[in-house]
């Protein structure tokens, strides 16, 4: 039996003549989040995108007391808008876009009546499981057209 020892990793700042035959405690990782960017055209999409399915999910809503087949096809067109006009480097935003504006759409659509109810975190709750429930197959949609956008352009 030796008494040399296996190979060890390195601690972060370690010097001597263990460390430098020690493996790296840190390893290179791929980068899974993006850069932040300061891109005009990203923030104004957000915007476009949160402002314009809150109002069309507010209006469908009120015209036929669910939120479903309009606020779907809108969100499904600003994904292929998003597409179009953000950047290559801006595309990853679109993939976490989607699925926070349907959220943040269906908030503010049934805002109104979860304050006039006697419990309106219950009333909240209800309402978000609800519309997500019917809105699921638009999410998913959205959602994976997004993500395909995105791994198109990384691999172009």
């Amino acid at each position: 039996m030796s008494n040399k020892p296996g190979r060890l990793y390195r601690a972060l700042g370690a010097v001597g003549d263990q460390a430098d035959q020690a493996r790296p405690a840190v390893a290179n990782r791929r980068k899974v989040l993006p850069e932040p960017v300061n891109s005009k055209s990203l923030t104004q999409f957000v915007w476009i995108t949160f402002g314009l399915l809150a109002i069309v999910a507010v209006l469908e809503l009120r015209l036929r007391d669910q939120i479903g087949l309009i606020t779907g096809v809108t969100a499904i067109g600003l994904v292929v808008y998003g597409n179009k006009r953000l950047e290559k480097l801006d595309l990853p935003y679109l993939v976490a876009t989607m699925p926070s504006a349907f959220l943040l759409s269906i908030v503010v659509a049934n805002l109104w009546s979860a304050i006039r109810a006697a419990n309106p975190i219950n009333q909240m709750g209800a309402a978000i499981f609800l519309h997500l429930s019917t809105l699921a197959p638009f999410v998913i949609i959205a959602s994976g057209l997004s993500y395909f956008f995105y791994k198109k352009s990384t691999n172009s």
